[in-house]
């Protein structure tokens, strides 16, 4: 016999007991679901790399961490994992598909989350706290929230929040304003991406990865492509654009790319209309669709530029002092849509701007003849947008466990 929605809705808020030192984290969808994360693949979710921390440092006893996973065969492979190379730990991973999500929702003492989420209503002896999946939007995310079919809920449900971690001023306004969540539950502690794009590591293997699959290619030089979503995208089906968004000649595209030794690597956006991409793509350019091994971080930190528009990576990408250029083919279309957060929008572009293939050419052949007139200006609106970026994970341990 099916039970009654209402009658699970009693049981979860007042007869299911919250679990002292019991703790849920729930990692962003997008990055599980299409980028693979996990908690072993963990890099590029703030909610992955917090649970990690915790359990590298032995920061786990006297507590139960329950972290949702995706399908219940990827829930088994991280809890065999975890069983490995934390034996001593009480960590369960469950599928989001499962019933059990709900069930620790209710009964966590502490809910840890990547984005707002709110599948049932908090306890009022629960903390909730977000750590975020971006440093700064760079677009106008109020437009994101009064399209959002949600977005009354949203509203609603943001009274539930406890804390948002936040990187800095700017951030805090931005979102307050955005979410309609209370100013004051903004805590400047910064993003825990933070400490594992500053941590040094040997990302060889990455470029090995790609090898693979350029065959005689050879390439010295990664540049990482991350376009946003286009909004007025998502219901074309019959149209085909280029993946830089302008037309290129492409047999003179592929000998630049060659002539330079540059591979690009393009990581578009979860909510980008994937269909409306030429799927054709030239030589020396690749779609990154996720990669069990790696992620985001690992591919910001193994190439030599960022070329993007108007996301926030940019900003997480500044911690690494490398150049960034910046593609703005749709710059006018795309503030008559949905518009930013700054205004202009580069004033915060610490790097190059092209439009069109002739301007790409220009930007990329100076940037890589290391032609750098951005180094000054990256550490400043480093300083301006990410103002919390170090000791992340320690620090909000502390916070949250007042230890």
């Amino acid at each position: 016999m099916k039970i009654p929605r209402f009658v699970k809705k009693i049981y979860f808020r007042y007869f299911l007991r919250v679990k002292k030192g019991k703790c849920l984290f729930i990692p962003h969808p997008g990055f599980t679901k299409l980028d693979k994360a996990s908690i072993i693949n963990y890099k590029a979710d703030n909610c992955l790399i917090f649970v990690r921390y915790m359990l590298e440092n032995k920061l786990y006893y006297s507590k139960e961490l329950v972290v949702v996973s995706t399908t219940p065969e990827r829930a088994q492979q991280e809890q065999d994992f975890c069983s490995q190379y934390y034996p001593d730990a009480n960590i369960t991973i469950i599928p989001s598909v499962s019933r059990k999500v709900k069930s620790a929702w209710a009964s966590a003492e502490y809910i840890f989350s990547s984005e707002a989420i709110f599948p049932i209503p908090k306890k009022p002896y629960q903390q909730y706290i977000v750590l975020g999946y971006y440093p700064v939007a760079l677009k106008n995310d109020w437009f994101s929230s009064i399209e959002d079919s949600n977005y009354r809920n949203r509203t609603n449900y943001a009274k539930q929040i406890d804390r948002v971690y936040s990187v800095s001023l700017i951030y805090s306004q931005i979102e307050s304003s955005s979410y309609e969540i209370s100013f004051g539950k903004f805590l400047p502690i910064g993003k825990c991406r933070s400490d594992v794009i500053l941590q040094k590591e040997d990302v060889s293997f990455v470029k090995e990865y790609f090898q693979q699959f350029c065959g005689d290619y050879k390439f010295s030089k990664i540049i990482l492509y991350t376009p946003t979503h286009r909004d007025y995208e998502q219901s074309v089906f019959d149209i085909k654009r280029s993946i830089l968004g302008f037309n290129i000649e492409k047999k003179r595209f592929e000998n630049f790319l060659q002539e330079n030794e540059i591979l690009i690597i393009c990581k578009l956006h979860p909510r980008q209309n994937a269909d409306v991409v030429d799927s054709l793509l030239p030589k020396g350019v690749l779609n990154f669709k996720g990669c069990d091994r790696f992620g985001l971080v690992e591919l910001m930190k193994v190439s030599s530029m960022l070329m993007t528009d108007y996301t926030s990576v940019y900003v997480d990408y500044l911690l690494l002092n490398k150049p960034v250029i910046f593609n703005f083919y749709d710059y006018d279309l795309y503030k008559k849509i949905r518009g930013f957060s700054f205004y202009p929008l580069q004033r915060i572009c610490a790097g190059e701007i092209f439009t069109d293939e002739e301007s790409f050419y220009k930007v990329v052949k100076a940037t890589l003849d290391g032609l750098d007139r951005y180094a000054d200006k990256r550490q400043e609106i480093l300083d301006e947008l990410m103002t919390y970026r170090t000791n992340v994970c320690e620090n909000t341990y502390k916070t949250i466990f007042n230890q």
